[in-house]
């Protein structure tokens, strides 16, 4: 659970510069802002068995999670059959995947350990729960790190594909929600049955072996009646994770604009009263990012919605997901690839709204910072899950 200040700090630490230290992380800059951190980092594992496990649904998928996670497995990655579909034409991708039935659903299951024979005698003494799934496909793993990857790539692109084949000027939305792991099967068809009930299609994957899920779906703004839409979505998503499950509105980002105004539902009144007197005592003019994990707006996550015009063809994909900024050869020296979409989408809506003095100015600057200091190399088109290359 994400949502709102970690004011388990209160409870875990004695000092106030302890205790206000971890009130910031996950603060979302309401509190204070990060100059500088050093960052204690976990061991990336050198030796990894991995293998795609496909049941016949997302309950039967769900159901062998607790099983699963009892055999030391480090990662148990969830996706459905619609999660599935979005990455079904990327290049590697086995040829099954458009033949499996329309409730099927996957899990990455990857063992991990220090050295090849810990890795290795983690992987045989799950044979015997391996053996007893009620698999669509018998289960295969590898440690090939060329197939290793392409598993790791279908199951982390599948949002970026999904929003890249959203129909234009609508936007791609993801949330990240939790619930507990004995009912995470039964809560993935209840969210995949209120998509239907308000018309809108999504993807649901994540991280199984916590009950955290993502899910995103596409979205227009352009109307009152979408955002009307849009609203009593969101109200009968969070009753569901609040109400029916017992579960967090967040469980791996943090708050946002999209669960500010459900804090208090999620936390009751007294835990509240504890997170507004935080707020008032560290930022008592309410400068820093007002409006965020403490709201008076009960109306905030349909308040200043982000509207996607229609552009061009090459960027009109671009979720906007930063993939590409790595591997930009003028990242640190003018913009990114991202920031050139961004720009020029700002650039279409303030033509829209009239302002040319703004847009006269941007396009300025955007001559030399955008155009003439793109390296055209298609270097971006190398990360970008929908092969958006920003120089052409």
């Amino acid at each position: 659970n994400t949502v709102g200040y970690c004011i388990n700090a209160f409870l875990d630490y004695e000092h106030p510069l302890d205790i206000l230290a971890h009130l910031i992380v996950g603060g979302e800059g309401t509190l204070a802002f990060i100059a500088e951190a050093v960052l204690q980092t976990i061991p990336d594992l050198p030796f990894k068995i991995t293998g795609m496990l496909y049941f016949d649904s997302p309950a039967s998928a769900c159901n062998a999670i607790p099983a699963l996670r009892d055999t030391g497995a480090e990662a148990l990655e969830f996706m459905d059959r619609a999660s599935l579909q979005s990455v079904e034409d990327m290049p590697g991708v086995p040829d099954f995947l458009k033949d499996l039935p329309a409730q099927a659903s996957a899990i990455l299951c990857e063992f991990q350990a220090a050295t090849q024979a810990a890795a290795e005698a983690k992987y045989k003494a799950a044979a015997a729960t391996l053996s007893s799934l009620p698999l669509l496909i018998p289960y295969q793993f590898t440690q090939d790190a060329g197939e290793q990857a392409l598993y790791w790539k279908i199951r982390k692109g599948m949002y970026p594909s999904a929003a890249g084949m959203r129909a234009k000027g609508t936007s791609c939305l993801l949330e990240d929600i939790t619930f507990p792991v004995e009912r995470l099967g039964d809560a993935v068809v209840d969210v995949q049955k209120l998509f239907g009930r308000h018309g809108y299609t999504g993807i649901i994957f994540g991280h199984a072996k916590d009950g955290n899920l993502h899910f995103a779906v596409e979205a227009g703004f352009a109307s009152q009646a979408d955002v009307d839409r849009y609203e009593k979505f969101n109200d009968d998503l969070f009753n569901l994770v609040l109400d029916k499950y017992d579960g967090a509105l967040k469980g791996e980002h943090s708050t946002g604009r999209a669960v500010s105004a459900y804090v208090e539902k999620e936390w009751g009144p007294d835990a509240y009263r504890i997170m507004k007197a935080l707020k008032q005592l560290i930022d008592p003019d309410n400068l820093l990012n007002p409006g965020i994990i403490i709201t008076a707006d009960p109306l905030t996550h349909i308040h200043d919605l982000k509207i996607m015009p229609v552009v061009e063809e090459e960027v009109d994909k671009c979720v906007e997901c930063g993939f590409c900024e790595s591997s930009c050869p003028s990242r640190d020296f003018t913009l990114t690839p991202r920031r050139r979409i961004v720009l020029r989408r700002a650039l279409k809506r303030l033509e829209a709204s009239g302002d040319t003095a703004t847009r006269q100015a941007i396009l300025k600057d955007y001559a030399y910072d955008g155009l003439e200091t793109c390296a055209v190399d298609g270097m971006c088109a190398v990360n970008c899950p929908v092969d958006i290359n920003t120089g052409e």
